[in-house]
């Protein structure tokens, strides 16, 4: 991307903002059974029957994770600052290789979650990684990946707007709810009134 800082800042803002719905929608194609659960049963049948797991979805959603969690140690190694106690999480250490994990879940809520917090650590330091041009190539990269992740999946929810299924109710339905200092509290269906807490400011 070209153009001053400010710019540069918004639109890593704006694709880091994706990430979350982005991740988790691509992982309901990796695991029908994430969607087939809040659907009806063949009449007469007594089991449901889910289709098989879908590995390269699966592997889109990991490859983009890894982008972000890459991103989000680079800045806090080199800028000495504190990351989020989540990407502790996400690493692997096999001998002198550290590699992430990926999501070692199926449940929404946890993914949303443990995506957002992360994203949004970057996205408050968006100036930073904007005007430092140790950043570029990564912040590049990652911005690139958001954006061909949303090609290959376009009915991925954009975030405005963008809920995710409530595990009670089955529908789409579920929004982030924030608190007086802008962390993330918990997620609520506006359907059906369930909710679950995070403890969060």
């Amino acid at each position: 991307m070209t153009g001053d800082i400010f710019g540069r800042s918004d639109w890593l803002i704006q694709h880091l903002t994706q990430v979350p719905m982005l991740i988790i929608h691509i992982r309901e194609q990796a695991l029908p059974s994430m969607q087939a659960s809040t659907e009806g049963r063949v009449s007469g049948s007594k089991e449901q029957t889910t289709a098989p797991m879908r590995i390269e979805p699966l592997d889109d959603a990991d490859e983009l994770w890894a982008m972000v969690c890459s991103l989000a140690e680079y800045l806090a190694e080199r800028a000495n600052m504190q990351a989020p106690r989540e990407l502790a999480t996400q690493w692997l250490v096999e001998g002198s290789v550290r590699r992430v994990t990926g999501l070692a879940t199926t449940n929404p809520d946890r993914i949303y979650t443990e995506v957002w917090t992360i994203t949004q650590w970057l996205r408050d330091r968006a100036w930073t990684l904007a005007i430092n041009p140790e950043y570029q190539t990564s912040v590049d990269e990652l911005v690139e990946a958001i954006t061909s992740a949303r090609r290959r999946y376009p009915e991925a929810p954009t975030f405005q707007g963008a809920r995710h299924r409530c595990p009670l109710c089955g529908l789409y339905a579920v929004e982030p709810v924030y608190g007086k200092r802008g962390g993330l509290e918990g997620l609520a269906c506006v359907h059906c009134g369930a909710r679950r807490e995070y403890g969060g400011g």
